[in-house]
């Protein structure tokens, strides 16, 4: 029988913070490293059936116990992902095993605390084809002939990024407009939905983000190539399952992954949404199930929903549900039954209260007259009327959101949640529309032609809403 390297490891040493901890942990990746990958390939080249089993499930249990006491770094990161190799090569021979049952349940146990080698989704849905390129097709047979090695999104040559489409202001990214299809208001205000806080925002203040952050696929791709490198087992499956997709190229020197390969999965429309850059920045490149359970808006009541925390499905690349349904897509089904009403209010008060009153405002800023003042004065007016429930004010409440029309209409019943929601907007809008109006007051102090109604503006935007040339 042959025995385990990783059996002479243990415990690992303690980690003398006092030397410089960064040194320790290198010192100590270069010892065990090599160890741990000449131990998986003596499973790859003789299977289980060299090893004792009580020997592998000890050497599994303490290699996972050492690695798991370190403290969070790369080499901690590094030494994780060769311990799913590991689990990867032993799990895919359990046939050879004396006793396989024991060793199954280990391999189930080290997948819980470290995570399994991701797999490829079964699908990669990308924008509609009226969205994509119209070379899309020829670049993508080009792009499953080009090895990528090391992409990033900052990379110089092998770069990642959004498919675009030449439209006439331009060129957009296919899966903006792809968004916009899904989430832009129906009046075409310019404005579409973000997922974040329920509300809507102009398109260019909205970021097609990556639910499951780009970095983190770009890593779960790599890992999934580099353990085809290492398992016969995996690698074949891998291209059985992927061979009409293009994603893999077999050479000599091992098997690659495509350009097209990682340009699919960072397209991928079930992986994105819009979210405000507000709410885009909180996020950046966290865990989505760290960023959900920690979201009033999502938290237990979204995981409970699809069935708890514990049944996000992360064995393929892209996050789904124990029903193979992409993370991105449920939470944009959920989000807007959860709050189809209140999406349908903001909807309402943007189009009713924001739009208005910011069109009034740049006319005021561009033009500087009299007469826009006026206007923007009413809009004002009208937009405290909606406030104060004034029925005159909302003449269009029986409209209803394409976003959640069987069940948020605006009615008589629900005024008082579009006046919660008024009330929210309101300050932000005013802000915006008191610095426009100081521009105005400000071309009108250095005209010539002061006159009564400049006057009359001045007071009656001091005296209702704090607005005037002392501020808001």
């Amino acid at each position: 029988m042959k025995t385990l390297g990783v059996s002479t490891l243990f415990p690992f040493e303690d980690i003398p913070l006092w030397l410089g901890k960064s040194r320790a942990l290198t010192a100590l990746q270069t010892r065990v490293m090599p160890i741990i990958q000449e131990d998986i390939r003596s499973v790859v080249d003789a299977g289980l059936k060299e090893f004792e089993s009580a020997e592998m499930i000890q050497a599994l249990q303490q290699l996972g116990q050492a690695i798991h006491g370190l403290p969070q770094s790369i080499v901690r990161s590094s030494l994780e992902q060769q311990m799913r190799f590991f689990v990867l090569v032993v799990q895919n021979r359990l046939d050879d095993a004396e006793e396989p049952a024991p060793l199954r349940d280990k391999c189930a146990e080290m997948i819980r605390v470290f995570g399994a080698v991701p797999v490829l989704n079964e699908t990669v849905p990308l924008p509609a084809l009226e969205f994509l390129p119209s070379q899309y097709v020829d670049s993508a047979a080009r792009w499953a002939t080009i090895i990528w090695k090391n992409p990033s999104r900052d990379a110089a040559k092998e770069k990642i990024g959004f498919f675009d489409k030449r439209q006439a202001d331009g060129r957009i990214a296919s899966v903006r407009l792809h968004l916009i299809d899904l989430d832009g208001d129906d009046r075409e205000t310019g404005e579409a939905l973000s997922y974040a806080d329920a509300d809507f925002y102009a398109i260019g203040n909205l970021q097609a983000d990556h639910l499951q952050p780009s970095e983190n696929i770009i890593y779960r791709q790599l890992e999934l190539i580099t353990a085809m490198n290492i398992d016969p087992i995996l690698r074949q499956a891998m291209l059985d399952q992927g061979k009409d997709k293009g994603y893999f190229i077999e050479t000599a020197a091992g098997c690659f992954g495509s350009k097209l390969f990682f340009m699919e999965y960072h397209n991928c429309i079930g992986n994105l949404w819009f979210v405000s850059t507000a709410y885009g920045g909180q996020k950046s490149n966290r865990d989505p199930i760290e960023w959900f359970a920690q979201q009033e808006r999502f938290g237990d009541k979204f995981f409970d929903a699809v069935g708890g925390r514990e049944s996000i499905n992360r064995a393929s690349i892209l996050y789904t549900t124990q029903e193979g349904v992409l993370l991105a897509d449920v939470a944009r089904q959920w989000f807007r039954e959860s709050y189809g009403q209140e999406i349908t209010v903001a909807g309402y008060v943007a189009r009713q209260i924001k739009q208005p009153m910011l069109a009034r405002a740049q006319k005021v800023e561009r033009r500087g007259m009299k007469r826009e003042g006026v206007k923007l004065m009413a809009s004002m007016v009208t937009a405290e009327g909606l406030l104060e429930g004034d029925s005159d004010a909302s003449a269009d409440s029986g409209h209803t959101s394409s976003l959640a029309s069987s069940d948020a209409a605006i009615t008589p019943r629900n005024l008082g949640r579009m006046k919660e929601v008024a009330a929210e907007q309101l300050p932000a809008v005013k802000e915006k529309v008191h610095d426009a109006f100081q521009g105005y007051l400000e071309v009108a102090k250095r005209s010539r032609k002061q006159g009564a109604g400049k006057k009359e503006i001045e007071d009656k935007s001091t005296r209702e809403f704090g607005f005037g040339t002392g501020g808001k």
